[in-house]
This record gives C-alpha cells, structure tokens and sequence, in this order.
C-alpha cells in the first residue's frame, strides 16, 4: 500500500478514473490593474488534464465543496457545465 501524500488527501478518482480537482488562476481586475485570484474547476484522467472551467468564483471554499461533490457523487463529465450553471445560480 503506498503512502498517501498531503497532495494526494482527500483526492479520489470518479468511475472511469475521472478526478475533478480546483484549478487556480489570477484574473486581472480591468480598472485597477489588480489581480486575485478566480478558481474553477479542472477534470483530470489518469493524470491529464482534459478540460478546465476556469474563473467560476473567488471563494476557494466554495469551489472545494463542490470538486469534494463532484468527486462524492461521480460526477460524469457530461453533467459540468449543468453543475456549474446551478453554483453560479445559488450565487
């Protein structure tokens, strides 16, 4: 049995080896030139990444709850875009 790493917690495969993890990226505000960060949500296979929906919200809480369902629930890669629409909806 190998050692999980700090990396690896909390971290599982949906069936068919689909992983949905957070993805971070840094958005420029336009009238400042400020930059925070956005977080969306990436979908991984076997260690490659096979899309990315990227700048959902600024909540990185928020996003972690929904990968953690996402993963919970075996979210088919199919139903993303519908899961998104509704977690922006409860916005």
């Amino acid at each position: 049995m190998r050692n999980k790493s700090v990396r690896d917690k909390g971290r599982q495969q949906t069936r068919g080896g689909i992983e949905y993890r957070v993805d971070v990226s840094q958005t420029e505000l336009v009238a400042d030139g400020i930059f925070v960060e956005s977080y969306g949500v990436a979908v991984y296979r076997k260690g490659h990444k096979l899309c990315c929906v990227k700048d959902i919200t600024v909540d990185r809480e928020r996003m972690e709850k929904l990968v953690a369902v996402c993963n919970r629930c075996h979210l088919s890669l199919c139903h993303l875009e519908d899961v998104v629409e509704d977690f922006l909806a409860q916005l």
